[in-house]
């Protein structure tokens, strides 16, 4: 269809297209929000300056993106979506799509000059995040994974134009009239509303001179990244990383190797492929003179005997990216028939895959504002309330990580703030599948009257000072929502997922034991499989 209508613009380029939404940027939050609105009717665009296969950073989904995932599939009528929210239902539906097994979230405290001990459980946290592999997570090769959303969306109905850019756009009463370029030859397209889904300092944001800023709840960081083959596993370099047996195989995670002043992260496929990167706070990255690129990482691996067995024979697959400023976040959201998906709003870090989750509230907000509310002022008034929400997650993540950064060296204060995380996430992942989403209106229940503010002031006091235990603040603050065992003293840094937890829970999310067992048989867990 696109096809004969751009021809149509080659003989007659005055004529202007006309859709319900353009859409610019086709990552995953993208084609996600098309197909929701060509579901409902909409006339759809997505617009793309560049064509996939392309690289992207963000690559780990977590138990909450994945059940918002699944309910965009099931309310959205959208099957081959629901395939792709569990490693079991992958393999067996998209076997051709390359991903990563993510059992759970895995960390490593290094020390300069010295290798690892996997037999010190004080220098590590492990958290699972799924019983067993059929119903574990994925890291999502986004090369692959965006190309398949976009032809996802278009086998829907969606318009789909790569290699263009907009040029300009006009506000004609209640529409825009874009002017898009594509291979030299520039075209005009009408549209009801535009949405922005190119990234921090994205498209909108420059056209609007949207200031962006730096959290002000973050250290300054830069990062560094490519993909790699032939990264060794850690049970590889050291069999202590495999005996006595963790809650998961630790590779099969979000691997995070905490080192002076940032991290490391490690995340693998099954096409042979891994994710490397660094994130480092601006002093430490100069210091080993990051910018420089294959330089400042060999530097890095020189430094940590662990990572070098680990990562130092390692090919390279793709060219370096590196961002200067990691961090941001714009002080404007929406405006007159046009707003920003919450990945243009800003970006806090990759630590704790936090942007799936984040985008796909977006997503979801925003398709219902776009297909169940009026124009006019109650459309402002949703966009407005969507603005108070998308900034308040946004600043409740930001004072979450930076107080994780603030606490890099101490790493049972890092553990115990990591809980407010694995709390919050967990407790609305289960009230979601039972039914009561209102529970857990927000991201890590940021707008929750009792636990957000609390959060924040935790956050806050261990950023000023890292030295004093929050403990017993932390355990206080989550007895009501831990659904999970993370009160457990005796864990010793270990966090498996069992059964007993989540049933003697199960009054914490309003729901009775036989529902607990209901609900896990639906999820297609084996009851009896499950520790405890």
């Amino acid at each position: 269809m696109f096809a004969l209508q751009f021809a149509l613009f080659m003989i007659a380029p005055q004529l202007s297209l006309w859709f319900d939404t353009t859409i610019i940027g086709s990552g995953f939050g993208a084609s996600i929000l098309a197909m929701i609105l060509r579901r409902a009717g909409q006339k759809v665009l997505l617009v793309e300056k560049y064509r996939h296969p392309k690289f992207a950073i963000g690559e780990s989904s977590t138990p909450l993106a994945n059940l918002l995932l699944e309910e965009i599939a099931y309310d959205s009528n959208l099957p081959n979506l629901r395939n792709l929210t569990e490693w079991g239902r992958w393999q067996t539906h998209c076997p051709q799509l390359p991903c990563g097994l993510k059992r759970g979230f895995s960390f490593y405290q290094h020390e300069a000059g010295f290798p690892l001990k996997p037999s010190d459980r004080a220098t590590q946290l492990l958290v699972a995040a799924s019983p067993n592999d059929h119903v574990a997570d994925t890291h999502w090769y986004r090369p692959a994974f965006d190309e398949f959303l976009v032809k996802e969306a278009q086998s829907h109905g969606v318009d789909y134009q790569p290699d263009t850019t907009l040029k300009s756009l006009t506000r004609a009463g209640e529409s825009w009239d874009l002017m898009l370029q594509s291979l030299g030859s520039s075209h005009a397209v009408r549209t009801k509303f535009i949405v922005d889904a190119t990234g921090p300092r994205g498209c909108l944001t420059r056209h609007f001179h949207i200031p962006h800023s730096q959290p002000a709840d973050m250290p300054k960081t830069q990062t560094l990244f490519a993909h790699f083959t032939g990264v060794r596993r850690l049970e590889d370099c050291d069999h202590g990383f495999a005996n006595p047996t963790p809650p998961y195989p630790v590779d099969d995670s979000a691997v995070h190797h905490l080192i002076d002043g940032g991290w490391v992260w490690v995340l693998r496929f099954n096409n042979g492929v891994t994710s490397v990167g660094v994130v480092l706070e601006d002093d430490a990255a100069n210091q080993i003179g990051l910018r420089e690129l294959e330089s400042g990482w060999q530097t890095l691996l020189k430094l940590y005997p662990s990572l070098q067995a680990s990562l130092g024979t390692a090919q390279r697959t793709t060219n370096w990216h590196y961002i200067a400023q990691v961090a941001s976040r714009a002080e404007t959201v929406f405006g007159e028939g046009w707003a920003l998906l919450p990945s243009a709003v800003g970006f806090i870090d990759p630590m704790l895959s936090t942007g799936f989750a984040l985008t796909l509230l977006g997503v979801r907000r925003l398709a219902t504002i776009l297909t169940q509310t009026a124009c006019g002022l109650p459309q402002q008034d949703a966009l407005q309330n969507y603005k108070t929400i998308t900034l308040l997650e946004l600043d409740h993540t930001a004072e979450l990580i930076g107080a994780l950064y603030a606490n890099l060296k101490n790493l049972e204060n890092f553990r115990d703030l990591t809980l407010l995380y694995f709390a919050a996430a967990s407790y609305a992942e289960t009230v979601r599948r039972l039914g009561h989403p209102e529970k857990a209106q927000s991201f890590l229940l940021a707008s929750d009257p009792r636990f957000g503010p609390a959060a924040r002031g935790i956050c806050q006091a261990a950023k000023l000072n890292p030295h004093r235990s929050v403990q017993a603040q932390v355990h206080r603050l989550i007895e009501a929502i831990d659904i999970a065992g993370l009160t457990n003293r005796g864990a010793n840094n270990w966090y498996p997922v069992r059964a007993d937890d989540l049933l003697n829970s199960a009054t914490k999310v309003g729901a009775s034991r036989p529902e607990i067992r209901a609900m896990l048989k639906l999820l297609n867990v084996d009851f009896d499989g499950l520790s405890g």
